[in-house]
Order: C-alpha cells, then sequence, then structure tokens
C-alpha cells in the first residue's frame, strides 16, 4: 500500500487549490502499482480554470492551457495538472462516470483512499474491467483506450468488458480521428502490444480503425495474411523492447529516427500494415501465387489510412516509406550479397529509414511460415550496411565530394535536373571505388554524358 499522504504533497501546487477537491485516475492507478508520474488529475468542486491561475500563481505563474471538456492544465516542471470540476453530487458520482474501474479510484487531500467500483481490487487482479457500458457507449474511445491499457501495463481486458466493447467498437467511427491516432499510437509503443493487438481485432476494434486488415484475415497464398501481419508487428516491436539482446544491438546508433516516439509507432503500424496490399494483387500462375506490386499498392493504401487518421505529414510519409520499401532488403540480400552501388542507392532513397526498413523486413522473415529463409540474409545485410555507413563517415571526413556543381557549369552544362543525375551517379562511381580522383571523376561525366547524348 502505498503512503497516500506523501502522494498528495507530491501534487505541485496543492496548497494553492483551496477546499473540497481530490486527486483522481492515473497517478492514484500509478501509485498503486509503484510507478513514477507526472501527469496529475485533479477535480475540484467548481471553477476549474479560477483554480488553474490559482496554482500557476503559486507556481511562479506556470502557463495554463484550456483543454477539452472543461479540462484546464497547468505545466509545472516536466510534467503537469489537468483541473476539472466535479461532475454529479459527489466524488463517488463523478468515479462512476469514468471509463474502468483501475482509474476510478480517488484520493482527498487528508490521504484517504475513494475506491467505489473496487478499481484497487482490479489492479491486484490486473484486470482492465470497464464502469459500464452505458460509459463506453458515450464515449466510444474508451473501446480503444482498454487495450491501450492493456498493452501499456500488461492486463487483461475483463470478458465482460469485451463482449461490451464488441457492441460499442462501431461508435469508434464518430471520434475525432486525432483522438483515435493518439490512443492508438500509445497501443504500438506498449510493451505488452502483441497480446493487446491481438485482443483488439477479436473485440472488433481494429477492424473499426483499420477496416483494410479484414481482408487480409484468410488464407492468402497458404496462411492466414493477418496473423502473419500481427506476428511481423509483434516482432518489430520485440526487437525495439530488447534491442540489446537482438542481432541489432551493435547497429542503435542507425535506428536513432525511431528514439521519436510518434515515428517508432509509425513503424509498428507500417510493420503491421506491410503487406496490405497482398489481397488486391493475388495472382496465381500454375502451382505458383504472386503478389506483383503489393508494396507499392499497400504504400498508397497506407497513405490513405494515414490521411484518415490524420497523422501529421511526417507521420504520414514515414508510413507509405516503410510499406513501399519493406521488400527492398529481401532483392538486396540476394545472391553474393549487396553491391555497393546498390547500397549506396538504397540509402539515397530512404535515408535515415533505412536500418528500421532491414528491421522490418527481418521481422517479416521471421514471420513467416519458412523462418528461417531470409533471416541470415537480413542479418547480412545489416553488417554490410553498417560497414558502408562507417566508410561513407570516413570519406566524408577526409575529403569533399569530388566533383560540384561549379564543375559541370565549367564544362558548359546549364544548371537543371540533369546535374542531380550526374553528381549521384559520380557518388556511385566513388562509393564502388570505381573513381578516387576529381580528374577520373571529370573524365566519368564525360562518359556519363556522351552516353545520354550530350556530347558527340
Amino acid at each position: 500500500m502505498p503512503d497516500l499522504k506523501a502522494l498528495i504533497k507530491a501534487l505541485p501546487g496543492r496548497k494553492a487549490l483551496g477546499k473540497g477537491w481530490f486527486l483522481v485516475g492515473g497517478a492514484v492507478r500509478d501509485a498503486f502499482l509503484g510507478r513514477p508520474t507526472r501527469d496529475w488529475d485533479v477535480v475540484v468542486p467548481e471553477n476549474a480554470l479560477g483554480a488553474a491561475k490559482a496554482l500557476s500563481a503559486s507556481a511562479g505563474r506556470a502557463p495554463v492551457v484550456r483543454l477539452d471538456d472543461g479540462v484546464v492544465r497547468v505545466i509545472v516542471g516536466q510534467g503537469w495538472v489537468d483541473l476539472a470540476e466535479l461532475q454529479g453530487k459527489d466524488i463517488t458520482e463523478d468515479l462512476a462516470r469514468r471509463d474502468f474501474t483501475v482509474n476510478a479510484m480517488a484520493v482527498s487531500p487528508n490521504g484517504r483512499l475513494i475506491d467505489p467500483t473496487g478499481g484497487l481490487a482490479d489492479l491486484e487482479a490486473r484486470l482492465i474491467r470497464a464502469i459500464s457500458r452505458k460509459n463506453l457507449r458515450e464515449d466510444p474511445l474508451r473501446c480503444l483506450r482498454a487495450f491501450r491499457f492493456a498493452s501499456e501495463l500488461g492486463f487483461s481486458v475483463d470478458p465482460k468488458t469485451v463482449s461490451w466493447i464488441k457492441r460499442e467498437a462501431a461508435g469508434l467511427e464518430r471520434v475525432a480521428p486525432e483522438r483515435v491516432w493518439f490512443e492508438l499510437k500509445l497501443l504500438l509503443l506498449g510493451q505488452h502490444m502483441p497480446s493487446a493487438l491481438r485482443a483488439s481485432w477479436e473485440a472488433r476494434v481494429m477492424r473499426v480503425i483499420i477496416p483494410e486488415l479484414m481482408e487480409a484475415d484468410r488464407n492468402w497464398g497458404g496462411n492466414n495474411l493477418l496473423a502473419h501481419s500481427i506476428d511481423t508487428a509483434s516482432v518489430a516491436g520485440g526487437v525495439l523492447w530488447n534491442i540489446g539482446i537482438t542481432p541489432f544491438a551493435h547497429y542503435r546508433k542507425h535506428l536513432s529516427i525511431l528514439d521519436d516516439p510518434s515515428m517508432r509507432a509509425v513503424f509498428i503500424l507500417a510493420a503491421l500494415l506491410h503487406d496490405i496490399g497482398k489481397p488486391r494483387t493475388y495472382q496465381e500462375e500454375g502451382e505458383e501465387v504472386h503478389f506483383y506490386g503489393h508494396d507499392a499498392l499497400g504504400a498508397r493504401m497506407a497513405k490513405r489510412i494515414a490521411a484518415r487518421l490524420k497523422m501529421s505529414g511526417d507521420e504520414a510519409d514515414a508510413l507509405a516509406l516503410l510499406v513501399a520499401n519493406h521488400m527492398h532488403p529481401h532483392f538486396l540480400g540476394q545472391g553474393d550479397g549487396p553491391t555497393r552501388r546498390a547500397m549506396n542507392r538504397f540509402l539515397r532513397r530512404v535515408g535515415a529509414w533505412a536500418f528500421p526498413i532491414v528491421v522490418l523486413a527481418y521481422a517479416d522473415a521471421l514471420s513467416s511460415r519458412l523462418a528461417h529463409q531470409g533471416v541470415v540474409s537480413h542479418l547480412i545485410l545489416a553488417k554490410s550496411l553498417h560497414d558502408f555507413l562507417e566508410d561513407i563517415e570516413k570519406e566524408k571526413k577526409k575529403k569533399p565530394r569530388l566533383i560540384t556543381g561549379d564543375d559541370l557549369i565549367a564544362m558548359g552544362l546549364k544548371p537543371g535536373p540533369i546535374f542531380r543525375e550526374i553528381l549521384e551517379e559520380i557518388e556511385d562511381l566513388r562509393a564502388e571505388k570505381k573513381i578516387r580522383t576529381k580528374k577520373a571523376a571529370l573524365a566519368a561525366v564525360r562518359a556519363i554524358l556522351m552516353e545520354k547524348g550530350y556530347l558527340v
């Protein structure tokens, strides 16, 4: 049992709140779980804005922000306090209107626990239990939040709650897409995402959010494509959560783009959607099955899903890029391994996403029916890419580009798209170590121009 009086004392600006307030929600839940918090929810008897201003003044004029549903946030240090007015005649009525029992506990200013719905018992049972079906219907986003908390906390969702969610999940269609994407990101980022993702599908939540996945929920080419997609997302997320014990432990610096939680969530979503184009590209040729162009079609479908969820431009672009290129490591790893030119072009096309794409392909291969096929080649590719990137860094430190646009102008060329094409070709040749000097680079430019018909 946590020291609830100490919890109250830790609440920023509590002395400015007056009388009749209660600490509620996640901070109380996390105290019983032994988790630190910087997100405090406080219910005040009236005038949340006035209470927020008083708290702000006591904290040196801390910023005050009005949120939705009458909630007022005060930014204090590295955390924040959200203030809302009491709903109902007393705190018991207020708590009864909340989403889940584990979030419906309150602590009074003197450290007394108020738990009218059995939240503490459910915490001990590691159970997410909705307070009522009516509460889910009033805000259908709670159907998704159940599995977000399951993913974050490693809890199970109560069977009766699941049955209610199945009946109310369709209401997610009327929830603001930005709210849906916010909660979906948190689900994808949870350490227990694999089980929560599967459970959310069975409860019809993900079917409402991404109905395109329903086409995958059957055998395509001998295996259930949806199961494979969820497995791929699970493996991809597992690599990130357990990077230190995976084959990618030595390549962390090449995965730094995933340090951004939003991009991390996009990466795991891309793993879930990587084969979304397969059902619409299915072809049989004799006894063989093909999905020609499923990556390109999947990228277009992913872009539409991103638009529907109102994802940011960067998030949408990253999602489409990952899906469009998830097959590329398979091709790069074939035969005797990737050439320096092929790796250079791959890096130029996908930039900082190169290694995440290799991890995605690795997760894809590891989740296939023949898990051993392709896995080793992806690890070899990762090593080759790492060595290649190290070489590039050394080259950059030693010397600049062999030639620039000024050299092309000096040859009589007019600036235009051809400049980029030529300079990239020269860098490809340099990466392959076929040219090392400016003289050789200029000779190569003349050869390229002759080949393209610019010189005779």
